[in-house]
């Protein structure tokens, strides 16, 4: 034994002290003795003559192994000894007041897993003896029978929850051990239900006041059994008034209102369910409670909501005037807990207030609804304007707080909403109300910022409650609101909240908007301090995307003063080379280059130069001086205002529509700026940032310019592809492809140089092996579906004859194979149905009268014909799987195609016949 308990400190305890040679001597130690067949005996006697609670549960350990994993090799005397040596424990050592609670969980978790494994069979009497103890505790060693009970107690509240977790809870996959639990189950309410919920009775009654931990114990076990027990044990006139009275023990009020809740959760039929909520009669108990704990009053609005979602059903199903009552009276109290100062109390009744409104709403779709509907989606409109408003203590800067209060209000906005499509008129007067509240800017001080946000929020969330349609034709209404909103504080308020909630409400309503004088002032607040120039960052950047959709909505609107709207944004549009001394971020400058490049580009292309050309100057003398040369990877300072420019001039004509006519000029100018960044790009050819940004430029361009960026492209792609690599080379390969689409067959001479060095490319960075699940195996599955992609492309723009052009046919049985090899990547099925795609393109393309044929015809025959059979009959291919559709209905597409084309081909009929009878 002594060897045993050394070997154990040693692996388990000991710890610089000991040399790593001497602790895996101790390891291997302890790993052979548990490994031999009469461990288990060893370790039963020695956690009666241990003091070492390490050593103890070490054997329980090994007890735990052998009653999980070899039980069935001890015959009938062994298990009799298993079972006395652990009731002996109990009794003698365990009921010891000051056992360690990790002991007593341990000990309760083997005897659990020995009662499941001879429970009933073999060990019927189980729960006779474990109720014999505590109905007859025996003093031991000079202690008291009172502190034996509290023990004994405690152990057997353990246990019993153990049971519940190995029998009830378990997660169980196997049939027999699922059947096997419910035989326990069945025979455990035949011989001790009864006994146990007696048990119950008396801990929480005779120790609710001195021993409140046990008497919270025995709720939880309580609460874990009700689910399958007889109720009428709980549930009864002598249980309920005990629990009732617990709802004012501050130490046990939660776990009763969880005992509760298990209670009416409790499965069973319509009318039954509402002849235990009238025995319960829950509702004015609850409605008496004067409590101030948050814990507290969750469970209670939590229970509460639960009441209310059974309620609705029940009334669904049996609608009496009991259960309409039953109902009624938990409205009030949900109504009550919705609007609770706490949002985590308040939150709890949400599911509840929910599903009301859903029944409102479909009452009122029958025509059914009634004047107290009417008067509870009044108390509903308060209740969320109450409840949406921010707390005086919110703090706008702590973005974990703001993620919690964005979920809540998200859920009470939906709520609005729902109130919103069944009474407009209603929510419509309520927002007037709440707007009309608004001061003007010399009342500012007498009102709360947080009021103003709230009015200005709901105005905004009836847009989205209601169709585009009803909107437009009540828009008398809200141009009305918004010329309030104007004419008020909102647009210069102090308070962020305020500021943005005012320019996110007039951009949602922007394109109902039709006064033009008011128009002009929306524009000036959101031009100076009040919106792209406020104090606060946040807010700015908001401002500038809100402006761009703005814009987008009302560009013709804007137009007349467009002079002026250029005026105050080009100041704010500076690049420098530091930052912290900018207006505006870098990202909230490209929102408002892209807006002006939308408001201009069509009839006014006379403002181009007022934006390009300073850009193009800077970019002119960066190139000539080349300071980015000098910067470091960990200050490339440069190197970001170069990236800066380019990412900026692409941005600015993201605003130009598809097949503008751009003035010359402005043509040339964007040329230019070709030639500018072809320099820096030899000069920098491995900047990742640079190339990221010269990408964007190009797939600008190409959209632009169309046929005129050929000249600029030409001598731009090979120094892009060489360096690719990564992200880099996704990024190149979706460049390529965008130019394959666009210019098709003009785009022939270019990728006939490129292919092959693509590909090659794309080969030597997909090839080699990489940790299975890794990011790297992950990059790399994506090149490879972005390779399909682009053969996929080319044969799809009538450019498949590039394959076997005189530069690339002599690699055109490797690209063929790849193709092929793709068909049956069973790992992802989108590069299965690129290749299967790519082949029926191919027969689209070599399969017309007087194509050259010749080669295809024999690969058609020997690969084709075989995968569109394999692929499918494969057991790797998921028929389950929707996405698999794709690929079937591509294969389906190759026969149709190959029968128009090779009806006449004998070979291929007698190749199809062969693989059908070999399968």
């Amino acid at each position: 034994m002594e060897d045993l308990e050394r070997a154990v400190h040693l692996s388990l305890v000991a710890g610089n002290e000991v040399d790593q040679a001497t602790r895996n001597n101790a390891l291997l130690f302890c790993e052979n003795f548990k490994n031999s067949p009469q461990s288990w005996k060893f370790c039963l006697e020695l956690i009666f003559n241990t003091t070492s609670l390490v050593v103890q549960i070490f054997c329980f350990g090994v007890l735990q192994e052998q009653i999980l994993h070899r039980h069935e090799t001890l015959d009938s005397n062994e298990k009799l000894h298993l079972r006395k040596g652990l009731m002996t424990f109990l009794q003698t050592k365990l009921i010891q007041p000051g056992s360690q609670a990790s002991l007593k969980n341990k000990y309760s978790q083997i005897l659990v897993l020995l009662f499941k494994a001879e429970y009933p069979s073999e060990w019927p009497t189980f729960f006779t003896e474990l109720q014999s103890l505590i109905n007859s505790p025996m003093r031991q060693n000079g202690i008291s029978d009172s502190a034996v009970t509290v023990e004994l107690l405690d152990i057997w509240m353990r246990i019993i929850s153990n049971i519940d977790q190995e029998i009830v809870s378990a997660d169980v996959h196997s049939k027999g051990e699922l059947s096997h639990n419910s035989l326990i189950k069945d025979q455990m309410k035949i011989d001790c239900v009864q006994d146990i919920s007696n048990t119950w009775y008396m801990i929480l009654s005779r120790f609710y006041s001195s021993r409140p931990d046990l008497a919270e114990k025995c709720l939880s076990n309580i609460k874990a059994f009700i689910g399958w027990i007889d109720l009428s044990l709980i549930v009864n006139n002598r249980f309920l008034p005990l629990l009732y009275s617990f709802f004012t023990d501050s130490e046990l009020r939660e776990e009763t209102s969880d005992v509760f809740y298990e209670i009416v959760s409790r499965g069973m039929d319509s009318s039954s369910k509402i002849d235990l909520l009238a025995s319960l009669n829950l509702c004015p108990i609850l409605a008496s409670l004067n409590a101030d704990d948050t814990d507290f009053l969750t469970k209670i609005a939590r229970l509460i909501s639960r009441m209310g979602e059974i309620l609705l059903h029940c009334v669904e199903q049996v609608p009496s005037e009991k259960s309409k009552g039953q109902l009624s009276d938990c409205l009030q109290l949900m109504f009550k807990y919705m609007n609770h100062p706490d949002y985590s109390v308040s939150h709890q009744a949400l599911a509840f207030a929910s599903l009301y409104l859903n029944s409102i709403k479909k009452l009122h779709k029958l025509g059914q609804i009634t004047n107290d509907h009417v008067e509870h989606l009044k108390l509903y409109l308060q209740i969320i304007r109450n409840k949406l408003k921010y707390d005086d203590t919110f703090d706008f800067e702590n973005t974990k707080e703001q993620e919690s209060l964005v979920r809540y209000r998200m859920e009470l906005s939906n709520l609005f909403k729902g109130i919103t499509q069944i009474l407009p008129e209603l929510v419509a007067s309520f927002v007037r109300l709440q707007i009309s509240n608004i001061p003007k800017q010399e009342n500012i001080s007498l009102f709360s910022p947080y009021d103003i946000e709230v009015s200005i929020y709901l105005f905004y969330l009836m847009g989205e409650g209601l169709p585009d349609a009803v909107v437009k034709n009540t828009k008398s209404f809200f141009n009305q609101v918004i010329i309030d909103l104007t004419d008020s504080c909102a647009p210069g308020h102090p308070h962020r909240c305020v500021t943005q909630i005012y320019f996110e409400t007039v951009t949602r309503y922007a394109k109902y908007f039709e006064n033009k004088d008011y128009l002009i002032k929306i524009l000036k607040a959101f031009v100076d301090h009040r919106g792209i120039l406020h104090p606060h960052s946040a807010v700015r950047s908001r401002c500038c995307y809100l402006f761009t959709r703005f814009v987008k909505v009302l560009k013709p609107q804007l137009l007349p003063i467009l002079p002026d709207i250029i005026a105050c944004l080009t100041n704010l549009l500076t690049f420098q080379n530091q930052n912290g001394n900018q207006a505006l971020e870098f990202k909230d400058q490209m929102s408002l280059l892209e807006s002006i490049g939308l408001l201009i580009a069509d009839t006014n292309q006379q403002y181009i130069p007022f934006i390009l050309t300073p850009l193009c100057d800077k970019l002119s003398e960066l190139v000539a001086q080349k300071p980015y040369k000098q910067d470091t990877e960990d200050n490339p300072v440069y190197t970001n205002l170069l990236c800066q420019i380019i990412f900026a001039i692409g941005t600015f004509s993201k605003g130009f529509p598809l097949g503008l006519n751009l003035q010359p000029a402005t043509a040339e100018t964007f040329g230019s700026t070709f030639q500018l960044i072809l320099i820096a790009l030899r000069d920098m050819p491995r900047s990742l940032e640079l190339r990221s940004k010269v990408v964007f430029f190009f797939h600008r361009m190409v959209l632009l310019l169309g046929d005129q960026t050929f000249r600029y492209l030409e001598p731009a792609l090979p120094i892009l592809m060489v360096n690719c690599g990564g992200p880099d080379l996704l990024t190149f390969i979706a460049l390529i492809n965008q130019m394959i689409g666009h210019f098709k067959e003009k785009f022939e001479p270019m990728i006939d140089r490129l292919f092959l060095p693509l590909v090659n490319r794309i080969s030597e960075y997909t090839t080699g092996q990489v940790t299975s699940d890794s990011e790297e195996e992950r990059e790399k599955l994506e090149i490879k579906k972005h390779y399909y992609l682009f053969i996929n492309t080319l044969s799809s723009n009538k450019l498949a004859t590039i394959l076997v052009s005189p530069v690339n046919v002599s690699n055109f049985e490797t690209i063929w194979r790849s193709i092929v090899e793709g068909c049956y990547f069973f790992r992802d099925v989108t590069i299965q149905r690129l290749s299967f795609s790519t082949i029926r393109n191919l027969i689209l393309t070599w399969g017309t009268p007087g194509a050259d044929w010749s080669r295809f015809t024999e690969i058609i025959f020997n690969d084709v014909n075989k995968a569109m059979f394999a692929v499918p009959l494969d057991n790797k291919f998921n028929l389950s799987d929707l996405a698999s559709d794709s690929v079937i209905n591509e294969i389906a597409q190759i026969q149709t195609v190959s029968y128009t084309h090779l009806r006449t081909h004998e070979t291929g009929r007698n190749i199809v016949c062969r693989l059908l009878l070999e399968k």
